[in-house]
């Protein structure tokens, strides 16, 4: 009888540890999720503003005599050299968000998606701005603001 005793017990303990650490990742995962959501928002924001900043830093330089802009596109950025853009261009720099990390809502002034650096000056005329948000039903959200002057900051 012992035996069956002890047995039936053991299979009890296991019963509670499951359970526990069922509850324990219901508790935790939600948290985690929500991080992870919020950290690949902010490294999709650090790209974009990063791609601008170098865009008007070159051009504002004279960098190999030509002006830069930047496309924006909703799963990427790119960086592009001379006044218009072609995706398949060799010297383009492309930096893609995350998988559930989109620019939407991008609001420049002429209503397109290019912004594109006046030379020696760093000034632009597609001024506005880019919002990057995340997907899903708890969504987080950053707006992008690139000033006529060609600088840029986030809200």
């Amino acid at each position: 009888m012992k035996y069956i005793k002890f047995k039936a017990t053991s299979v009890m303990t296991i019963i509670v540890i499951v359970a526990v650490i069922g509850l324990l990742t219901a508790v935790i995962l939600p948290p985690l999720n929500t991080a992870r959501s919020k950290q690949s928002l902010n490294g999709a924001v650090d790209d974009v503003v990063s791609i601008l900043v170098t865009a008007r830093s070159q051009t504002l330089a004279s960098y190999n005599s030509h002006n830069y802009g930047v496309h924006i596109a909703s799963g990427s950025v790119t960086m592009y050299t001379g006044p218009t853009y072609s995706s398949g261009a060799i010297g383009n720099v492309v930096k893609s968000f995350d998988t559930g990390i989109t620019a939407s809502s991008i609001s420049l002034a002429g209503g397109g998606v290019n912004v594109l650096f006046d030379r020696l000056k760093g000034s632009t005329s597609q001024y506005g701005t880019i919002v990057v948000h995340t997907a899903g039903a708890g969504s987080y959200s950053k707006t992008i603001t690139v000033g006529s002057t060609g600088l840029v900051s986030v809200q």
